[in-house]
């Protein structure tokens, strides 16, 4: 079984990157000398790799506030903050 593919890992590390810094996962992603030294064809999957990542966490983030709010809970009810990671 061989490692993850170049791309791949460079957008683990886009990914990591984003949750240290809380920052913008485009923004960090253009900053990534990883990403840079890539073909175009691996950047392309990088991208569509990280937009899909956001876009999910995005969603099931809005489903977990859906079923943890309400009746004096907090906003992320009795998760603990790592379930969200």
């Amino acid at each position: 079984m061989s490692g993850a593919s170049p791309a791949r890992v460079a957008a683990l590390l886009t990914l990591s990157e984003r949750r240290r810094r809380n920052g913008r996962v485009r923004d960090i992603e253009r900053m990534s000398k990883q990403v840079g030294s890539l073909s175009a064809v691996d950047r392309a999957l990088v991208t569509r790799l990280l937009m899909g990542t956001t876009a999910t966490s995005a969603l099931l983030d809005s489903l977990i506030d859906e079923r943890h709010t309400g009746s004096g809970s907090e906003r992320t009810g009795a998760l603990s903050p790592e379930c969200r990671y």
